[in-house]
C-alpha cells in the first residue's frame, strides 16, 4: 500500500501532537490553545501546547489551491497553485507578554502544477517554434525543498490568561530553496532528442527566473480559543 507524501506528514504531525500531549515537555500550566489561521501559507490549524517558562510550542498545518496563470521564459502556462505544509515551531515570549520570536522548521509540500498554454498552433521552446499538435500536452511542476527552516517574530499568546480567545499576527520567512521547474510533453516530439534538449534549456531559464523565491514570506492572522 502506497502512502502520499501529503498523507505522510498529516499522520507525522498527528503523532508529534499526540505524542506532545501526553509525553510532552514540562509544562507551565495545563492549558491548550487552538488557532484558527488564514495568510500565505494558506488557512491553517495549529495547537499550542506549554514547554518552559515564556516557551511554548506550536504544531499544525496549512492548505489552500489556487489556480492562476504566469508565464516561464518564452512559455505562457496555466498554473495551479498548491499550499500544503505542517509546522514545528517554538514560540519565546520574552518577557512573558503577547510578543514572541518564533523558529522552526517547515514540512513544505507547497508545488505548482504547470500546463503549458500555446501561442496560436504552437509552443515557443528555448526560440525554436513547434506545433502544438506534435508537442501535446506540455505538462511541469514547480517545486522547493521538502523541509523549510523558519524564522519569524509574532503577536499574541494563545494561552495568555483571562479571556480564552485572543487574535495573533505572525510576520517571517521560510527558506525554501530554489524552486524547480521540469517539464513532460506526450506528443509525437517527446522522443526527439532536440527537442528534449530545448525543453530542458526551457526549464533551466525558469528555474533561473525563480531563484528570487527562494525565500517564502509567511504572513498570518490567527484567532485562538484556550482550553
Amino acid at each position: 500500500m502506497r502512502i502520499s507524501l501529503r498523507t505522510a506528514w498529516m499522520l507525522a504531525f498527528a503523532g508529534l501532537t499526540i505524542c506532545l500531549l501526553l509525553c510532552g515537555a514540562p509544562r507551565a500550566r495545563a492549558d491548550t490553545g487552538l488557532t484558527f489561521q488564514g495568510g500565505t501559507l494558506g488557512a491553517g490549524l495549529n495547537l499550542t501546547l506549554p514547554a518552559w517558562p515564556q516557551v511554548q510550542i506550536r504544531v499544525g498545518g496549512n492548505y489552500f489551491v489556487y489556480s492562476f496563470n504566469r508565464t516561464y521564459s518564452n512559455i505562457d502556462t496555466h498554473d495551479k497553485l498548491h499550499l500544503g505544509s505542517g509546522m514545528g515551531l517554538l514560540d519565546w515570549h520574552p518577557g512573558g507578554g503577547g510578543f514572541r520570536l518564533s523558529g522552526g522548521l517547515l514540512l513544505n509540500g507547497n508545488k505548482i502544477d504547470v500546463t503549458g498554454v500555446p501561442s496560436g498552433t504552437v509552443y515557443d521552446v528555448n526560440g525554436t517554434p513547434y506545433p502544438a499538435s506534435q508537442v501535446g500536452t506540455l505538462s511541469g511542476s514547480v517545486k522547493v525543498n521538502p523541509l523549510a527552516p523558519y524564522a519569524g517574530i509574532g503577536y499574541g499568546d494563545a494561552l495568555a490568561p483571562g479571556s480564552p480567545w485572543s487574535v495573533s499576527v505572525d510576520l517571517g520567512m521560510a527558506y525554501q530553496g530554489t524552486p524547480k521547474l521540469t517539464y513532460t510533453a506526450n506528443g509525437p516530439l517527446a522522443a526527439d532528442p532536440t527537442f528534449n534538449a530545448n525543453l530542458n534549456a526551457e526549464a533551466a531559464q525558469a528555474r533561473h527566473d525563480l531563484s528570487n523565491f527562494k525565500y517564502y514570506p509567511v504572513v498570518s492572522l490567527g484567532l485562538s480559543y484556550r482550553f
